[in-house]
């Protein structure tokens, strides 16, 4: 029985260590992609954006979203950006509108909620949900939302003008605006970015000082521990409804 009880706390240890609870997969996105991609657009027509790219999932990113442990993680990097804008991002975006005599324009939600998930040049998303609300900047919650293959804003990214017209694959139908994201060569959604989970990789591996191969490894055991805690469980379970019977 002591036994027992020591593989019970156990899963019940494991299932509270895991600071990314759950990430969404494909199938489950497109109500995310087409909510990124509508907000985007009435950004880029209310604004005057010539360049802002339509959004696709990006499967590299979850090595980025499962090596994070704590809120204190959910840092901006090299090549992706969290979709929770810091001041730095906001501050990009009001010379932006200042330099091009819009300010007038800005609202209270806008405001309050911040310019992080309008950068043009990014072309990818991934979203996962967390198990402690983190708060970053003004903002926060449970939902992670990373965006690729662009880091920090730089005011150079944002072009004025009417929207699409800086685009170099065309524009999107529905929503209009913004800019097509070519799928191309088996590369997605980066045709110009085949190096970019080697990159994730590298990077990964200089964060956490260990191997992207040792932290799969690790996942994959825990997946082992998570099948055998489930197995345990159902058998508690039938043992406990035997007593009672």
């Amino acid at each position: 029985m002591n036994i027992l009880l020591g593989i019970i706390l156990l899963c019940a240890q494991l299932a509270d260590s895991a600071f990314v609870n759950r990430c969404y997969e494909e199938d489950d996105l497109m109500n995310i992609k087409n909510n990124f991609d509508s907000q985007r657009s009435e950004f880029a027509i209310k604004y005057n954006i010539a360049n802002m790219n339509e959004l696709l999932y990006d499967p590299n990113l979850e090595k980025i979203a499962r090596s994070f442990k704590s809120c204190d993680d959910l840092k901006d990097g090299f090549n992706y950006q969290i979709s929770i804008a810091l001041k730095e991002t906001n501050a990009v975006f009001e010379q932006f509108l200042l330099e091009t005599n819009q300010t007038d324009k800005i609202d209270q939600y806008e405001k309050n909620k911040g310019f992080g998930d309008f950068h043009p040049l990014q072309t990818g998303f991934f979203a996962c949900e967390l198990r402690d609300a983190c708060r970053r900047g003004d903002s926060g919650g449970t939902m992670l939302y990373i965006l690729s293959p662009r880091g920090k804003i730089n005011k150079s990214a944002i072009k004025y003008g009417k929207p699409g017209s800086a685009c170099t694959n065309g524009t999107t139908s529905d929503p209009g605006g913004i800019c097509k994201v070519t799928i191309d060569e088996g590369l997605w959604p980066f045709p110009y970015y085949e190096d970019e989970e080697a990159e994730i990789d590298e990077y990964l591996e200089s964060r956490m000082n260990t191997t992207v191969a040792a932290v799969e490894t690790t996942e994959s055991g825990a997946g082992g521990l998570n099948f055998f805690c489930s197995f345990t469980g159902l058998a508690v379970a039938i043992l406990f409804r035997s007593f009672f019977e």
